[in-house]
């Protein structure tokens, strides 16, 4: 009985990899962090929201994909904490930071950074509205 053959070809019905859109994000979320002036951006979430959404919104347009909102929240939120621990990093070799701090950045970017990711798939949705979902 011959044995079946095996690939390595991914499934269809996988989806492609998100890490070039989760680095994009993530970068973003860094470079408003360490601008001086910009970073006070940070303290109202606006890294949060333009990284998330860039993130989300970036992937779909890139790969054309109709989403469901758990991946794009998945992938918004993975960006966002990737942003939010580099940053933290950073600040806490350059001058030295509370733990307190470190779990409210996290604990934010969960909600905030998944929420925007959420928004910007509904509007990079548009363009594939009628089509199946993947």
């Amino acid at each position: 009985m011959p044995e079946p053959e095996l690939s390595s070809d991914p499934a269809p019905d996988a989806l492609p990899s998100p890490r070039r859109s989760i680095i994009y994000g993530a970068a973003i979320y860094f470079i408003i962090g360490i601008i001086p002036f910009v970073n006070k951006l940070n303290l109202y979430g606006i890294g949060m929201v333009l990284c998330g959404g860039f993130t989300a919104y970036h992937y779909i347009k890139t790969h054309k994909l109709f989403l469901s909102y758990w991946e794009v929240f998945r992938i918004s939120v993975t960006a966002t904490l990737l942003g939010c621990l580099a940053l933290d990093a950073l600040q806490l070799l350059l001058f030295g930071g509370y733990v307190a701090r470190l779990l409210y950045d996290i604990a934010v970017s969960i909600v905030v950074g998944g929420l925007s990711g959420i928004i910007s798939a509904s509007i990079a949705r548009r363009a594939f509205r009628g089509a199946p979902p993947s």
